[in-house]
């Protein structure tokens, strides 16, 4: 059989398990609810590229200079450059997941679910189903 336990993995969430006692914490958990192809928006200030955009136009149509301040100040205040879909925390969270070399996260097999186990767990449970000779043959060389 196998040299690794099976556990049954821990429900932290609605949509997150643990496997092995991974300890997550409350932001790490909530990052995660959001799902794997959940695409965080970057922590951007573009109000300088967007000043210096307006520059390079008014440039181009010498009518715009004379009143050039005043519409890129309009600009600039009345336009949203950057709207976060997280909160400070959350983004640290996330930075925090990605550094984080002692875990693997995963789609689960069935459902939207995940799941995250320690990087020993996984490569343990890995290497286990490849030596499984009954699904598995070893091949002399690359097919393709």
């Amino acid at each position: 059989m196998h040299d690794w336990v099976q556990t049954a993995p821990v429900r932290v969430s609605n949509s997150v398990f643990t496997v092995e006692n991974v300890a997550l914490d409350r932001d790490e958990v909530n990052i995660l609810e959001y799902g794997l192809n959940f695409i965080p928006s970057k922590m951007l200030n573009m109000e300088n590229q967007l000043k210096a955009d307006l520059e390079l136009t008014a440039n181009r149509y010498p009518e715009l200079q004379m009143n050039f301040g005043l519409i890129r100040d309009s600009i600039v205040y009345n336009s949203d450059p950057f709207s976060p879909n997280m909160h400070k925390s959350q983004y640290e969270s996330s930075n925090n997941l990605k550094r984080r070399n002692d875990i693997v996260v995963k789609q689960a097999d069935k459902g939207q679910d995940i799941v995250v186990m320690s990087r020993e767990v996984y490569e343990v449970k890995t290497y286990a189903l490849l030596e499984d000779k009954e699904s598995y043959e070893e091949l002399s060389e690359n097919p393709m």
